[in-house]
């Protein structure tokens, strides 16, 4: 009898874009068991929905040089009100039109000034490559074979596009203690990845102090020929882990603490061709001040040479102050300018959203444009589980607009409020100038 695919698990990456689809069983060929080759699968249902617009009705660097107050800032869905679920799992992406806002297991739709068009209402989440939609998933007791596991799956893009029979592809991974929890590659910008380059997974091992990579092949034409392989292992500069605090990041005016995720790669890991060479970022959380009082940062890295022989360009710890901050997402525009989203919380100040960034001139691992705020909270959280994650995503009309989405709380307790912001860099701005100048 066919075994079925988990629906949702830990986390299930938002790139790009979000797919709304059915929360449908998917029914599998065959036995799922770990350690075997690709299973190949085919979908119970398809079609093709209506477009979301349519359903929704039609160092400091010197003072000039920081960043910029974000060009737009507001509210999104909130856990609680809107009853999104926990943890919130913000994510969102923008486009042409509409801000379509993923918060757990349901979406809503705004306006890019900010009105609600449509929802919340439930929803899946699914990860964009050229070739398929792609997630990494973690397995769990009684969901598959009654084991433990973790698998890399794609799904056949191009099929369901159409509304067509369509089907996916696991590959199962090895159940191992301490290893590496992986993020697909989330493509942003219009040039696409060399032609048939397969879509690259990546993770922190937080024991060697190195990033891993895996390369996920897929062949729709002979799905069995696919190929999960890896991994390559890439070292990184030494840090302190957050290993045995967690929950560590204080609030104001109470003895909880939220927690961080020590040891997991945060959404998203973005992808970007640039012409003469791809690029991935993606961060984590570390002890940003060891030896003394634990307190969380940002560990980001850049690699590059995807494709080819991988080498880890350039990284660095955001903890600029005493405050702790995590949750975060990076991402690269057009012009190479690279930001990071977070949650910032410490004992005076409230979990609140801010923004950082760096400009390709700038000192290698550093955010040197400083921060800026999206939010600043109100309220302290009652209970520890914060995120678990955050997204930052690019424009599709200028891809140099960055839109991030994350979680506050306007008072202590448990609701959690959240903001949909937009900022740019320099270089984006002088763009935006040209433009208007020549219409």
């Amino acid at each position: 009898m066919p075994h079925a695919l988990p629906r949702r698990t830990r986390r299930l990456a938002l790139a790009g874009a979000v797919l709304a689809v059915a929360a449908v069983p998917v029914a599998v060929i065959g036995p799922v068991l770990a350690g075997t080759g690709p299973t190949v699968a085919l979908n119970s249902h398809q079609d093709v929905s209506r477009p979301l617009r349519e359903l929704a009705g039609a160092a400091p660097a010197p003072a000039a040089t920081r960043m910029s107050p974000p060009a737009v800032n507001f509210a999104g869905m909130s856990l609680g009100a809107q009853h999104v679920g926990a943890p919130t799992d913000a994510n969102g992406a923008i486009g042409a039109t509409a801000y379509v806002q993923s918060m757990n297991t349901q979406y809503a739709v705004y306006s890019r000034t900010g009105k609600l068009l449509l929802g919340p209402v439930k929803t899946n989440k699914l990860s964009v490559w050229p070739d398929g939609y792609y997630l990494s998933a973690n397995l769990f007791d009684g969901i598959v074979g009654g084991t433990d596991g973790r698998a890399a799956i794609v799904f056949e893009r191009a099929k369901m596009l159409q509304g067509r029979p369509a089907r996916l592809i696991v590959k199962h991974l090895p159940d191992v203690s301490n290893e590496p929890q992986l993020l697909p590659a989330d493509l942003d910008g219009a040039k696409l990845p060399p032609a048939g380059a397969p879509d690259p997974y990546a993770g922190v091992d937080e024991i060697h102090h190195s990033i891993v990579l895996y390369r996920f092949h897929t062949d729709w034409g002979t799905p069995s020929k696919s190929t999960f392989t890896g991994p390559i292992t890439l070292s990184a500069a030494p840090y302190s882990t957050l290993d045995g605090c967690d929950p560590c990041a204080p609030q104001p005016g109470t003895s909880t603490r939220l927690t961080t995720l020590p040891g997991l790669s945060m959404f998203r890991l973005a992808y970007r061709n640039f012409g003469d060479h791809e690029a991935l970022v993606f961060n984590h959380a570390v002890d940003a001040d060891p030896g003394k009082a634990v307190r969380p940062g940002i560990r980001w890295y850049e690699i590059r040479g995807v494709s080819g022989t991988p080498k880890l360009f350039q990284q660095g710890t955001f903890a600029p102050d005493t405050d702790s901050r995590f949750d975060a997402s990076v991402a690269m525009d057009r012009f190479g300018d690279l930001a990071a989203g977070y949650t910032v919380s410490g004992t005076h100040t409230f979990p609140s959203i801010r923004y950082a960034g760096r400009l390709p001139t700038d000192p290698a691992g550093t955010l040197a444009r400083g921060e800026a705020s999206i939010v600043a909270g109100t309220g302290s959280q009652t209970s520890p589980r914060w995120g678990d994650y955050s997204d930052l995503t690019l424009d599709p009309l200028d891809d140099c607009t960055f839109w991030y989405t994350n979680v506050y709380l306007a008072k202590t307790g448990t609701t959690r409020n959240s903001r949909i912001a937009a900022f740019r860099f320099p270089a984006c701005q002088a763009a935006h100038a040209l433009d208007e100048s020549t219409q």
